[in-house]
């Protein structure tokens, strides 16, 4: 009687919820197909990509970088960013051509040189040009008096190396004959600066900023010259890769761009987010000293420049160095810059609040 009564219940079982149960189903299977046969290229848009930004140095002008980190602007155009700090611009393009990172910024000087040599590197963008001083011990009270002194460097082949070698003839001063040049194993120029005040060498060239920083504690330091005042235009930091990267994954870098380009507006429109980054990344919170890094940058002064490497610049640099290096004789700065990816990104909007 049981077996009889439910298979009677079945088989009265009403028509709609039949019905409904095999919608479900069909849902069900339906979800389970668009899964299955999804254009591969969607999936692929939800992963972020691992990126492997290099610094060559922590400064002020990095600002932007650490800003877009802080606040997810990479993760938000695709990219799982992480910055790393590989001093030396000449390490930079070593692990660039190893596949280790996958851009960097540093020393545009020393991608034109190995690119000058065969490197397959190319310049897309600029953090912004560099101005240095030329900063000697309490006792050295003019440039008479660094002959036959040391001058440190980081290392033969940095970016401060090359600035010394430009900036040296314009005061008389030649290297090996009436003055030395002492590599000291550091690019950074806060450490260069405490190593000579340690007595270890007599002056040493250094970012303005790094100068600011010392001055702001009272430090004393004989700021003998700088670039500026000698005429020398020095590239800064910039943005450089390998030309197959370019090629091969050309939406990473434009992401990467974006990124930045809004890390500089909201900047722009909060001063905050930028003395935060410096914070929590240089460990700096002198409020005068943060004032001075905003209203200098590059980018969230009050003249902020687009992101487009200076050729000007770096002609003159070129000229400079072709004296030493000659594979850089006859060359010309577009040999080693393509700002196509840039451009893209401008025409989407991007970098709008700059000037030329």
């Amino acid at each position: 009687m049981k077996v009889s009564a439910m298979r009677g219940a079945v088989q009265t079982q009403p028509a709609s919820m039949a019905t409904k149960t095999m919608a479900r189903l069909y849902l069900v299977l339906a979800l389970f197909c668009s899964w299955l046969f999804a254009d591969p290229a969607y999936g692929q848009e939800k992963r972020l990509n691992r990126f492997l930004l290099s610094i060559s140095t922590l400064s002020e002008s990095r600002a932007p970088l650490y800003i877009a980190k802080d606040l997810g602007l990479f993760e938000k155009y695709g990219l799982a960013v992480e910055i790393v700090n590989i001093r030396g611009a000449a390490i930079n393009v070593a692990s660039l051509m190893a596949g280790e990172i996958q851009m960097a910024v540093a020393a545009g000087t020393v991608a034109v040189t190995a690119a000058a040599r065969g490197a397959p590197i190319v310049i897309i963008a600029t953090i912004g040009p560099a101005k240095y001083s030329l900063v000697a011990r309490p006792s050295i009270a003019s440039i008479e008096e660094l002959k036959g002194k040391k001058i440190g460097i980081s290392s033969y082949g940095t970016g401060d190396y090359f600035v010394v070698r430009r900036l040296l003839p314009k005061l008389g001063l030649i290297p090996d004959k009436n003055i030395s040049l002492l590599p000291i194993g550091s690019t950074s120029a806060y450490d260069r600066i405490k190593v000579m005040l340690a007595g270890n060498v007599d002056a040493v060239v250094a970012v303005e900023g790094t100068v600011q920083r010392f001055e702001a504690r009272g430090v004393k330091l004989n700021v003998l010259t700088g670039s500026a005042e000698q005429g020398i235009d020095v590239p800064g930091g910039d943005f450089f890769t390998t030309r197959e990267f370019v090629k091969s994954r050309p939406n990473q870098i434009k992401a990467m761009l974006k990124a930045f380009s809004e890390a500089v507006r909201m900047g722009r429109e909060n001063k905050e987010l930028f003395d935060r980054a410096i914070r929590k990344t240089m460990k700096e919170d002198n409020p005068k000293l943060l004032e001075a890094f905003y209203e200098s940058h590059f980018f969230l002064g009050t003249k902020p420049h687009n992101a487009h490497p200076s050729e000007a610049v770096m002609d003159a640099a070129i000229q400079d160095l072709s004296a030493t290096n000659p594979a850089l004789k006859g060359k010309k700065a577009s040999d080693f810059i393509d700002t196509t990816l840039l451009r893209e990104v401008e025409k989407e909007g991007f970098f709008a609040w700059a000037r030329p």
